[in-house]
């Protein structure tokens, strides 16, 4: 017994006492990204498909280069939509494509898919799929549809 003793007091020694006071404030960690522009563009067309739809594609940069791209598409019925940040060295940076499973026809072939790009010649939408006869359709956004 009288080695439990000093075990016991050891314990109730080592977590007594109360907290000490608050350090000094570190310092401040590095800014972080701030969006340096924006650029919205939404239009309707009925060239893929056949049918009208609405199209929506946003492109965000920001102060370290990276950029934050949504886009998607709505018809009568349904409606798709994706988002992806792009990282410096990432292909996306160069073109800003925005990519989504879309099948506007009932090809054999794999779901088409509908591409957002904003490199030249400028804002547009392509649908892509092999067995379609809209395969490479593309709308053009054009100036007036976007901010």
């Amino acid at each position: 017994m009288p080695k439990l003793i000093p075990i016991a007091l050891f314990a109730v020694v080592a977590c007594g006492g109360s907290a000490g006071p608050t350090g000094p404030q570190g310092p401040p960690g590095p800014a972080g990204a701030s969006v340096v522009s924006a650029r919205f563009c939404e239009g309707q067309s009925a060239v893929i498909g056949g049918s009208n739809k609405l199209y929506d594609y946003q492109v965000v940069v920001y102060s370290n280069g990276e950029k934050l791209i949504s886009c998607s598409v709505a018809d009568g019925s349904r409606s798709f939509s994706w988002e992806v940040y792009c990282r410096l060295g990432s292909a996306c940076i160069a073109t800003s494509a925005c990519r989504l499973i879309y099948d506007v026809d009932t090809t054999a072939a794999p779901s088409g898919t509908l591409e957002f790009r904003n490199d030249a010649p400028g804002e547009r939408v392509i649908y892509h799929d092999a067995g379609s006869t809209y395969d490479n359709a593309t709308v053009a956004f054009g100036s007036a549809n976007c901010s």
